[in-house]
């Protein structure tokens, strides 16, 4: 069980800090904070999709069913995801043109 958290914080680290890091100059910084809070509010949503999307599958009992490892490792990746595409657009969109 340990290892599995170690696995899920390392899965899930690099988006974070890449997010976090990239910090660019804009002349709009509160435009910037509103991004960023949408950006955290949907991965929340998709993550919490994520989640309730493969428990349903496995709960119904209509199939094989996933693993509630399965379900969270699906839950940081869709997260890990949606963190990575806004780092890009930070990166790409706000920037300070000279």
């Amino acid at each position: 069980m340990i290892l599995f958290l170690v696995f899920v914080v390392v899965m899930a680290l690099p988006a974070v800090w890449l997010f976090a890091r990239t910090k660019p100059a804009t002349s709009r910084p509160d435009l910037l904070r509103r991004f960023n809070a949408f950006t955290w509010f949907f991965v929340m949503f998709t993550g919490a999709s994520a989640w309730i999307y493969l428990s349903q599958s496995s709960a119904q009992g209509g199939g094989p069913g996933v693993s509630p490892y399965l379900a969270i490792i699906g839950t940081v990746a869709s997260g890990s995801g949606v963190l990575l595409l806004a780092a890009l657009v930070r990166l790409l969109v706000f920037r300070r043109y000279r």
